[in-house]
């Protein structure tokens, strides 16, 4: 039929990774969370009034403003990211700075979107929650910020 286009659906979320490696190689850490957060961004905009202008305000775009924070949680399985995390609390950031890549797949098992943070450091770190009444998993969240970033997309 002429006019009908190829369905296109949103990708799903469920599908992801996290590898965490110290910049310019070295080993990496390929960790299963459960959930993966990555804060906004934002363009600070200032209304501008000219004078004898009153049909419109004018908007100046400012520099993008955001927090630069990846919020990751994860079931408690071992302590494969404690000494990282020891060593930032102790503050010797001489060897912390690591690069964290996130990527998402699509229902097909391809790379669809690649984020990099470049220069993370952890700067948050809750342990579970313990509860002798209920059958839970014990949870990890780990949160970091990060210098910069990059997007990669796939096609």
């Amino acid at each position: 039929m002429p006019g009908v286009t190829e369905r296109i659906d949103p990708f799903l979320t469920y599908k992801f990774d996290v590898k965490i490696e110290k910049p310019g190689g070295g080993s990496a850490i390929i960790a299963a969370f459960t959930e993966c957060t990555i804060s906004g961004w934002s363009v600070k905009v200032t209304p501008l009034q000219e004078g004898g202008l009153h049909h419109y305000t004018h908007r100046l775009l400012g520099p993008a403003e955001g927090d630069a924070k990846v919020t990751l949680k994860r079931g408690l399985v071992n302590a494969s990211l404690v000494g990282w995390l020891a060593s930032v609390m102790k503050g010797d950031l001489s060897d912390a700075a690591r690069t964290v890549t996130v990527t998402l797949y699509n229902a097909q098992g391809q790379s669809v979107f690649i984020w990099n943070f470049l220069e993370a450091y952890p700067v948050r770190w809750e342990g579970p929650t313990f509860n002798a009444a209920e059958n839970t998993i014990a949870m990890e969240t780990l949160e970091l910020v990060y210098h910069d970033f990059s997007l990669q997309l796939k096609d």
